[in-house]
Protein backbone atom coordinates (compact mmCIF):
# COMPACT_ATOMS: atom_id res chain seq x y z
CA UNK A 1 0.00 0.00 0.00
CA UNK A 2 1.10 3.66 -0.98
CA UNK A 3 1.79 5.67 2.30
CA UNK A 4 0.17 9.25 1.54
CA UNK A 5 2.80 11.88 1.70
CA UNK A 6 2.95 15.52 3.06
CA UNK A 7 -0.13 16.89 1.55
CA UNK A 8 -2.63 14.02 2.28
CA UNK A 9 -1.25 14.58 5.68
CA UNK A 10 -1.97 18.05 6.09
CA UNK A 11 -5.73 17.33 4.48
CA UNK A 12 -6.34 14.69 7.33
CA UNK A 13 -4.68 17.17 9.58
CA UNK A 14 -7.40 19.74 8.55
CA UNK A 15 -10.38 17.35 9.26
CA UNK A 16 -8.97 17.01 12.75
CA UNK A 17 -8.65 20.48 13.64
CA UNK A 18 -12.49 21.28 12.87
CA UNK A 19 -13.46 18.93 15.30
CA UNK A 20 -10.91 21.14 18.31
CA UNK A 21 -8.61 19.52 20.24
CA UNK A 22 -9.24 16.77 22.68
CA UNK A 23 -9.44 18.28 26.23
CA UNK A 24 -7.02 17.46 28.85
CA UNK A 25 -7.80 14.21 31.10
CA UNK A 26 -6.95 14.12 34.94
CA UNK A 27 -7.09 10.21 34.38
CA UNK A 28 -5.08 9.83 31.37
CA UNK A 29 -2.38 7.34 31.81
CA UNK A 30 1.31 8.30 31.41
CA UNK A 31 1.01 6.68 27.53
CA UNK A 32 -2.19 8.35 27.16
CA UNK A 33 -1.01 11.94 28.02
CA UNK A 34 2.17 11.30 25.85
CA UNK A 35 0.64 10.10 22.76
CA UNK A 36 -1.75 12.99 23.34
CA UNK A 37 1.25 15.26 23.54
CA UNK A 38 2.72 13.81 20.56
CA UNK A 39 -0.39 13.99 18.49
CA UNK A 40 -0.44 17.76 19.29
CA UNK A 41 3.18 18.08 17.87
CA UNK A 42 2.19 16.29 14.67
CA UNK A 43 -0.85 18.80 14.08
CA UNK A 44 0.94 21.92 15.14
CA UNK A 45 3.91 21.13 12.58
CA UNK A 46 1.77 19.90 9.86
CA UNK A 47 -0.99 22.33 9.42
CA UNK A 48 -1.28 24.76 12.91
CA UNK A 49 -4.67 26.43 13.39
CA UNK A 50 -5.03 29.72 11.44
CA UNK A 51 -7.16 31.10 14.55
CA UNK A 52 -4.89 32.24 17.54
CA UNK A 53 -6.95 30.96 20.16
CA UNK A 54 -7.33 27.69 18.75
CA UNK A 55 -3.38 27.15 18.31
CA UNK A 56 -3.08 28.69 22.09
CA UNK A 57 -5.51 25.86 23.53
CA UNK A 58 -3.45 23.17 21.67
CA UNK A 59 -0.42 24.23 23.03
CA UNK A 60 -2.58 24.72 26.55
CA UNK A 61 -3.74 21.24 26.22
CA UNK A 62 0.01 19.79 25.26
CA UNK A 63 1.39 21.85 28.13
CA UNK A 64 -1.19 20.01 30.52
CA UNK A 65 -0.19 16.70 29.45
CA UNK A 66 3.73 17.61 29.75
CA UNK A 67 4.08 18.62 33.62
CA UNK A 68 2.58 15.41 34.91
CA UNK A 69 5.05 13.50 32.51
CA UNK A 70 7.65 15.65 34.60
CA UNK A 71 8.65 17.78 31.48
CA UNK A 72 8.69 20.79 33.01
CA UNK A 73 10.76 22.21 30.07
CA UNK A 74 8.72 21.61 27.17
CA UNK A 75 5.75 22.43 29.36
CA UNK A 76 6.79 25.74 30.64
CA UNK A 77 7.36 26.49 26.96
CA UNK A 78 4.07 25.15 25.74
CA UNK A 79 2.09 27.72 27.77
CA UNK A 80 4.69 30.55 27.60
CA UNK A 81 4.18 29.99 23.26
CA UNK A 82 -0.24 29.84 24.08
CA UNK A 83 0.44 33.36 26.05
CA UNK A 84 1.98 34.74 23.13
CA UNK A 85 -0.90 34.18 21.13
CA UNK A 86 -3.34 35.31 23.46
CA UNK A 87 -1.86 37.57 26.07
CA UNK A 88 -4.58 39.00 26.90
CA UNK A 89 -6.41 35.31 28.42
CA UNK A 90 -6.65 35.31 32.31
CA UNK A 91 -7.41 31.70 32.03
CA UNK A 92 -4.01 31.00 30.56
CA UNK A 93 -2.20 32.78 33.18
CA UNK A 94 -4.26 31.14 36.07
CA UNK A 95 -3.95 27.84 34.05
CA UNK A 96 0.12 28.30 33.81
CA UNK A 97 0.48 29.08 37.27
CA UNK A 98 -1.88 26.02 38.20
CA UNK A 99 0.44 23.91 36.88
CA UNK A 100 3.70 25.40 38.68
CA UNK A 101 1.98 24.95 41.75
CA UNK A 102 1.10 21.46 41.64
CA UNK A 103 5.07 21.41 41.64
CA UNK A 104 5.39 23.47 44.64
CA UNK A 105 6.93 26.69 42.52
CA UNK A 106 5.01 29.26 44.64
CA UNK A 107 7.16 32.07 43.56
CA UNK A 108 7.51 30.66 39.77
CA UNK A 109 3.76 30.82 39.94
CA UNK A 110 2.48 34.16 41.48
CA UNK A 111 3.45 36.65 38.69
CA UNK A 112 1.16 34.79 36.18
CA UNK A 113 -1.26 34.86 39.03
CA UNK A 114 -1.34 38.17 39.58
CA UNK A 115 -1.52 38.96 35.72
CA UNK A 116 -4.31 36.78 35.44
CA UNK A 117 -6.18 38.61 38.77
CA UNK A 118 -5.64 41.85 36.82
CA UNK A 119 -6.93 40.77 33.48
CA UNK A 120 -10.06 38.66 35.03
CA UNK A 121 -13.56 40.78 35.11
CA UNK A 122 -13.85 42.13 38.81
CA UNK A 123 -16.47 39.71 39.67
CA UNK A 124 -14.39 36.75 38.88
CA UNK A 125 -13.60 35.33 42.38
CA UNK A 126 -11.79 32.23 41.15
CA UNK A 127 -8.44 34.25 39.61
CA UNK A 128 -8.30 36.10 42.82
CA UNK A 129 -8.86 32.96 45.55
CA UNK A 130 -5.59 31.29 43.82
CA UNK A 131 -3.52 34.40 44.19
CA UNK A 132 -4.48 34.09 47.75
CA UNK A 133 -3.66 30.70 47.98
CA UNK A 134 -0.18 31.22 46.29
CA UNK A 135 0.55 34.44 48.24
CA UNK A 136 -0.56 32.70 51.81
CA UNK A 137 1.55 29.57 50.97
CA UNK A 138 4.55 32.02 50.08
CA UNK A 139 3.56 33.79 53.34
CA UNK A 140 2.78 37.01 52.31
CA UNK A 141 0.78 37.71 55.41
CA UNK A 142 -1.11 40.64 54.83
CA UNK A 143 -0.96 40.86 50.71
CA UNK A 144 -2.63 37.32 50.87
CA UNK A 145 -5.05 38.90 53.44
CA UNK A 146 -6.06 41.51 51.13
CA UNK A 147 -6.17 39.47 48.20
CA UNK A 148 -8.99 37.01 50.17
CA UNK A 149 -10.77 39.99 51.33
CA UNK A 150 -10.86 41.33 47.71
CA UNK A 151 -12.56 37.57 46.15
CA UNK A 152 -14.79 37.61 49.64
CA UNK A 153 -16.27 40.95 48.05
CA UNK A 154 -16.73 39.42 44.90
CA UNK A 155 -18.73 36.52 46.35
CA UNK A 156 -22.14 35.81 46.16
CA UNK A 157 -22.84 32.60 48.19
CA UNK A 158 -22.88 33.34 51.90
CA UNK A 159 -21.03 29.89 52.67
CA UNK A 160 -18.35 30.53 50.43
CA UNK A 161 -17.91 34.20 51.41
CA UNK A 162 -17.45 33.40 54.65
CA UNK A 163 -14.80 30.77 53.98
CA UNK A 164 -12.80 33.59 52.53
CA UNK A 165 -13.24 36.19 54.85
CA UNK A 166 -12.06 33.62 57.14
CA UNK A 167 -9.15 33.10 55.69
CA UNK A 168 -8.42 36.93 55.07
CA UNK A 169 -8.65 36.95 58.84
CA UNK A 170 -6.61 34.04 59.33
CA UNK A 171 -3.77 35.97 56.97
CA UNK A 172 -4.41 39.18 58.52
CA UNK A 173 -3.87 37.65 61.99
CA UNK A 174 -0.61 36.22 60.93
CA UNK A 175 0.52 39.66 59.45
CA UNK A 176 -0.53 41.01 63.13
CA UNK A 177 -3.36 43.18 62.03
CA UNK A 178 -5.39 41.90 65.09
CA UNK A 179 -8.19 44.50 65.04
CA UNK A 180 -9.20 43.75 61.19
CA UNK A 181 -9.22 39.86 61.98
CA UNK A 182 -11.35 40.56 64.62
CA UNK A 183 -13.93 42.60 62.42
CA UNK A 184 -13.74 40.08 59.48
CA UNK A 185 -14.29 37.08 61.41
CA UNK A 186 -17.51 38.91 62.75
CA UNK A 187 -18.78 39.11 59.09
CA UNK A 188 -17.94 36.01 58.88
CA UNK A 189 -20.64 35.05 61.36
CA UNK A 190 -22.75 37.50 59.89
CA UNK A 191 -22.50 36.39 56.76
CA UNK A 192 -23.96 33.17 57.18
CA UNK A 193 -26.71 34.41 59.41
CA UNK A 194 -24.76 33.34 62.63
CA UNK A 195 -23.82 30.10 61.64
CA UNK A 196 -21.89 28.11 64.47
CA UNK A 197 -19.18 27.13 62.68
CA UNK A 198 -18.04 30.29 62.38
CA UNK A 199 -18.63 31.74 66.13
CA UNK A 200 -16.37 28.67 67.15
CA UNK A 201 -13.63 29.97 64.77
CA UNK A 202 -13.97 33.36 65.89
CA UNK A 203 -13.69 31.89 69.79
CA UNK A 204 -10.30 29.67 68.63
CA UNK A 205 -8.92 33.52 67.24
CA UNK A 206 -9.81 34.88 70.91
CA UNK A 207 -7.99 31.85 72.59
CA UNK A 208 -4.88 32.62 70.21
CA UNK A 209 -5.04 36.38 71.36
CA UNK A 210 -5.57 35.90 74.59
CA UNK A 211 -9.00 36.83 75.20
CA UNK A 212 -10.76 33.66 77.19
CA UNK A 213 -14.08 35.30 78.51
CA UNK A 214 -14.81 36.25 74.78
CA UNK A 215 -13.73 32.85 73.17
CA UNK A 216 -16.42 31.19 75.76
CA UNK A 217 -19.13 33.52 74.95
CA UNK A 218 -18.45 32.31 71.27
CA UNK A 219 -18.02 29.28 72.30
CA UNK A 220 -21.91 29.20 74.22
CA UNK A 221 -23.37 31.41 71.36
CA UNK A 222 -21.79 27.89 68.95
CA UNK A 223 -23.52 25.22 70.97
CA UNK A 224 -27.05 27.51 71.15
CA UNK A 225 -27.24 27.96 67.60
CA UNK A 226 -26.24 24.18 66.96
CA UNK A 227 -29.32 23.65 68.96
CA UNK A 228 -27.84 20.13 69.47
CA UNK A 229 -27.92 19.14 66.04
CA UNK A 230 -24.87 20.50 64.52
CA UNK A 231 -21.18 20.27 65.02
CA UNK A 232 -19.47 18.63 68.06
CA UNK A 233 -21.16 19.96 71.26
CA UNK A 234 -19.29 17.68 73.47
CA UNK A 235 -16.24 18.91 72.58
CA UNK A 236 -17.71 23.11 72.36
CA UNK A 237 -18.66 22.50 75.81
CA UNK A 238 -15.54 21.16 76.77
CA UNK A 239 -13.74 24.01 75.04
CA UNK A 240 -16.24 26.84 76.71
CA UNK A 241 -15.50 25.20 80.22
CA UNK A 242 -11.94 25.33 79.93
CA UNK A 243 -12.06 29.22 78.32
CA UNK A 244 -14.30 30.54 81.33
CA UNK A 245 -12.09 28.47 83.66
CA UNK A 246 -8.86 30.58 82.05
CA UNK A 247 -10.90 33.55 82.15
CA UNK A 248 -11.98 32.85 85.94
CA UNK A 249 -15.22 32.00 86.07
CA UNK A 250 -15.68 28.87 88.14
CA UNK A 251 -19.54 28.76 88.38
CA UNK A 252 -19.68 29.18 84.11
CA UNK A 253 -16.75 26.70 83.57
CA UNK A 254 -18.39 23.87 86.01
CA UNK A 255 -21.61 24.12 84.06
CA UNK A 256 -20.15 23.84 80.85
CA UNK A 257 -18.36 20.79 81.46
CA UNK A 258 -21.43 18.81 82.97
CA UNK A 259 -23.12 19.97 79.82
CA UNK A 260 -20.47 18.47 78.38
CA UNK A 261 -20.20 15.21 80.26
CA UNK A 262 -24.06 14.69 79.80
CA UNK A 263 -24.03 15.00 75.97
CA UNK A 264 -21.05 12.22 76.20
CA UNK A 265 -22.71 9.86 78.06
CA UNK A 266 -25.71 10.33 75.52
CA UNK A 267 -23.41 9.81 72.47
CA UNK A 268 -21.43 6.69 74.29
CA UNK A 269 -24.89 5.07 74.37
CA UNK A 270 -26.10 5.96 71.06
CA UNK A 271 -22.99 5.10 69.25
CA UNK A 272 -19.27 3.41 69.61
CA UNK A 273 -17.90 4.59 66.59
CA UNK A 274 -15.85 7.47 68.17
CA UNK A 275 -15.28 6.23 71.67
CA UNK A 276 -12.05 7.37 72.18
CA UNK A 277 -12.60 11.19 71.19
CA UNK A 278 -16.24 10.82 73.47
CA UNK A 279 -13.45 9.50 76.47
CA UNK A 280 -10.89 12.00 75.47
CA UNK A 281 -12.95 14.54 75.87
CA UNK A 282 -14.93 13.07 78.87
CA UNK A 283 -11.17 13.42 80.46
CA UNK A 284 -11.30 17.03 80.11
CA UNK A 285 -14.33 17.58 81.17
CA UNK A 286 -13.52 15.83 84.35
CA UNK A 287 -10.09 16.85 84.60
CA UNK A 288 -11.79 21.14 84.25
CA UNK A 289 -13.91 19.80 87.41
CA UNK A 290 -10.96 19.06 89.48
CA UNK A 291 -11.88 15.33 89.17
CA UNK A 292 -8.33 13.62 88.47
CA UNK A 293 -8.86 10.25 88.89
CA UNK A 294 -12.35 10.25 86.95
CA UNK A 295 -10.25 11.92 84.24
CA UNK A 296 -7.22 9.01 84.43
CA UNK A 297 -10.03 6.52 83.85
CA UNK A 298 -11.73 7.89 81.03
CA UNK A 299 -7.97 9.15 79.42
CA UNK A 300 -6.83 5.00 80.11
CA UNK A 301 -9.89 4.28 77.94
CA UNK A 302 -9.38 6.39 75.10
CA UNK A 303 -5.57 5.62 75.03
CA UNK A 304 -6.48 1.40 75.02
CA UNK A 305 -8.50 2.22 71.88
CA UNK A 306 -5.97 4.93 70.33
CA UNK A 307 -2.55 4.28 72.52
CA UNK A 308 -0.34 6.75 70.25
CA UNK A 309 -2.69 9.87 70.23
CA UNK A 310 -0.33 12.62 71.07
CA UNK A 311 -3.10 15.48 72.32
CA UNK A 312 -4.20 11.89 74.37
CA UNK A 313 -1.03 11.33 76.16
CA UNK A 314 -0.18 15.43 76.37
CA UNK A 315 -3.34 15.36 78.49
CA UNK A 316 -2.42 12.53 80.29
CA UNK A 317 0.79 14.39 81.45
CA UNK A 318 -1.32 16.36 83.59
CA UNK A 319 -3.74 13.98 84.72
CA UNK A 320 -1.51 11.22 85.33
CA UNK A 321 0.72 13.39 87.29
CA UNK A 322 -2.48 15.13 89.27
CA UNK A 323 -4.08 11.85 89.74
CA UNK A 324 -1.07 10.35 91.57
CA UNK A 325 -0.83 7.67 88.81
CA UNK A 326 3.04 7.82 88.49
CA UNK A 327 3.54 4.31 86.96
CA UNK A 328 1.11 5.85 83.86
CA UNK A 329 2.81 9.16 84.18
CA UNK A 330 5.69 7.34 82.68
CA UNK A 331 4.14 5.02 80.47
CA UNK A 332 2.46 8.37 78.85
CA UNK A 333 6.23 10.41 78.80
CA UNK A 334 7.89 7.38 77.27
CA UNK A 335 4.96 6.90 74.59
CA UNK A 336 4.54 10.59 73.56
CA UNK A 337 8.43 10.82 73.44
CA UNK A 338 8.38 8.17 71.05
CA UNK A 339 5.76 9.90 69.02
CA UNK A 340 7.35 13.36 68.81
CA UNK A 341 10.53 11.39 67.57
CA UNK A 342 8.15 9.56 64.98
CA UNK A 343 7.20 13.14 63.54
CA UNK A 344 9.97 14.67 64.01
CA UNK A 345 11.64 12.10 61.30
CA UNK A 346 8.52 12.04 59.02
CA UNK A 347 8.78 16.10 59.17
CA UNK A 348 12.25 15.81 58.34
CA UNK A 349 11.99 13.07 55.63
CA UNK A 350 8.75 15.28 54.09
CA UNK A 351 11.29 18.41 54.48
CA UNK A 352 14.17 16.81 52.37
CA UNK A 353 11.89 15.18 49.75
CA UNK A 354 9.98 18.48 48.88
CA UNK A 355 13.36 20.16 49.20
CA UNK A 356 14.90 17.48 46.66
CA UNK A 357 11.52 17.91 44.57
CA UNK A 358 12.05 21.74 44.25
CA UNK A 359 15.68 21.56 43.90
CA UNK A 360 14.77 19.45 40.38
CA UNK A 361 11.64 21.48 39.28
CA UNK A 362 13.68 24.95 39.61
CA UNK A 363 16.94 23.65 37.43
CA UNK A 364 13.97 22.81 35.21
CA UNK A 365 12.32 25.76 35.49
CA UNK A 366 16.33 27.60 34.41
CA UNK A 367 16.17 25.32 31.62
CA UNK A 368 12.94 26.08 30.21
CA UNK A 369 13.76 29.77 30.88
CA UNK A 370 16.51 29.49 28.37
CA UNK A 371 14.89 27.12 25.93
CA UNK A 372 12.19 29.86 25.84
CA UNK A 373 15.20 32.44 25.44
CA UNK A 374 16.46 30.07 22.30
CA UNK A 375 13.37 30.52 20.64
CA UNK A 376 12.39 33.87 21.27
CA UNK A 377 15.91 34.73 19.45
CA UNK A 378 15.43 32.52 16.61
CA UNK A 379 11.63 34.41 16.29
CA UNK A 380 13.88 37.61 16.26
CA UNK A 381 16.71 36.15 14.71
CA UNK A 382 19.04 37.79 16.69
CA UNK A 383 21.61 36.08 18.40
CA UNK A 384 20.59 32.61 18.14
CA UNK A 385 23.78 31.39 18.23
CA UNK A 386 24.38 32.80 22.01
CA UNK A 387 20.64 31.47 23.07
CA UNK A 388 21.37 27.85 21.63
CA UNK A 389 24.88 28.10 23.52
CA UNK A 390 23.17 29.23 26.80
CA UNK A 391 20.60 26.32 26.78
CA UNK A 392 23.70 23.73 25.55
CA UNK A 393 25.55 24.58 28.43
CA UNK A 394 23.68 23.49 30.68
CA UNK A 395 24.51 19.88 29.84
CA UNK A 396 23.04 16.70 28.89
CA UNK A 397 19.41 17.77 28.98
CA UNK A 398 20.31 21.14 27.97
CA UNK A 399 21.46 19.68 24.55
CA UNK A 400 18.56 17.80 24.43
CA UNK A 401 16.56 20.80 24.41
CA UNK A 402 18.26 22.50 22.11
CA UNK A 403 17.98 19.95 19.53
CA UNK A 404 14.56 21.51 18.56
CA UNK A 405 15.52 25.11 18.02
CA UNK A 406 18.35 24.61 16.27
CA UNK A 407 17.30 22.36 13.72
CA UNK A 408 14.68 24.92 12.73
CA UNK A 409 16.48 27.35 13.16
CA UNK A 410 19.23 25.61 10.34
CA UNK A 411 16.42 24.64 8.10
CA UNK A 412 15.68 28.34 8.06
CA UNK A 413 18.69 28.76 7.09
CA UNK A 414 18.55 26.68 4.32
CA UNK A 415 21.38 24.22 6.17
CA UNK A 416 19.08 21.02 6.00
CA UNK A 417 22.17 19.05 6.23
CA UNK A 418 23.26 20.62 9.16
CA UNK A 419 20.05 20.32 11.13
CA UNK A 420 19.67 16.35 10.71
CA UNK A 421 23.03 16.92 12.31
CA UNK A 422 21.55 18.35 15.36
CA UNK A 423 18.63 15.98 15.99
CA UNK A 424 21.51 13.37 16.10
CA UNK A 425 22.86 14.57 19.54
CA UNK A 426 19.03 13.08 20.61
CA UNK A 427 18.51 10.00 22.46
CA UNK A 428 17.57 7.02 19.54
CA UNK A 429 14.15 6.29 21.20
CA UNK A 430 13.49 10.12 20.91
CA UNK A 431 14.22 10.20 17.19
CA UNK A 432 12.20 7.16 16.85
CA UNK A 433 9.32 8.08 18.28
CA UNK A 434 8.54 11.81 18.75
CA UNK A 435 6.24 13.53 16.33
CA UNK A 436 8.11 16.85 16.09
CA UNK A 437 11.70 15.28 15.34
CA UNK A 438 9.89 13.23 12.27
CA UNK A 439 8.41 16.58 11.14
CA UNK A 440 11.77 18.74 11.27
CA UNK A 441 13.50 15.41 9.92
CA UNK A 442 11.11 15.20 6.94
CA UNK A 443 11.60 18.67 6.02
CA UNK A 444 15.22 18.58 5.91
CA UNK A 445 15.24 15.03 4.16
CA UNK A 446 13.29 17.08 1.33
CA UNK A 447 14.97 19.93 0.83
CA UNK A 448 17.65 17.71 0.41
CA UNK A 449 16.06 16.10 -2.09
CA UNK A 450 16.02 12.71 0.07
CA UNK A 451 11.78 12.60 0.66
CA UNK A 452 12.21 8.35 0.21
CA UNK A 453 13.92 8.34 3.58
CA UNK A 454 11.60 9.95 5.12
CA UNK A 455 8.94 7.17 4.72
CA UNK A 456 9.03 5.53 8.32
CA UNK A 457 8.72 9.74 9.45
CA UNK A 458 5.55 9.55 7.11
CA UNK A 459 4.54 6.49 8.64
CA UNK A 460 5.03 8.32 11.70
CA UNK A 461 3.08 11.11 11.63
CA UNK A 462 0.28 9.55 9.56
CA UNK A 463 -0.44 7.38 12.86
CA UNK A 464 -0.44 9.94 15.41
CA UNK A 465 -3.08 12.03 13.10
CA UNK A 466 -5.14 8.83 13.01
CA UNK A 467 -4.69 8.21 16.68
CA UNK A 468 -5.85 11.95 17.85
CA UNK A 469 -9.05 11.27 15.07
CA UNK A 470 -10.21 8.48 17.27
Amino acid sequence: MRLPGLKALLVLAGLLLAEGPLPAHPHFSPAQMLKRVREIDTILALDPPRDPKKRALLLEEQAQMLFPLGRLEEGFLAMEKAIGLTPRDPTLYYNFASLLLTKDLVQEALPYLRKAAALAPPKEVRYKALLAQALERAELWEEAGRTWLSAARSEKDPSLKAEKLGAAARCLEKAGKIEEAEKLLGQAVAATKKEPLWYHERALFFLRTGRPAAAAADLERAVKAAGGEEGEIYAWLVEEGEAWKKAGKAGRAARAFRAALKEISKALEEDQAFAEDYYFHQARAWFGLGEPAKAAQALKKALEILPGEPPYLELALRVFRASGSRADLEKARKALAAEKEKEREALEEDALDRDRRLRKARLQILRARKLLAAWRALREKKKVDQALADLEALGRAGKYLAARPKATWLLERGEPARALEALQVLPARVRANEAWVAALRLRALKALGRGKEGKKDEELLRMYLESAGR
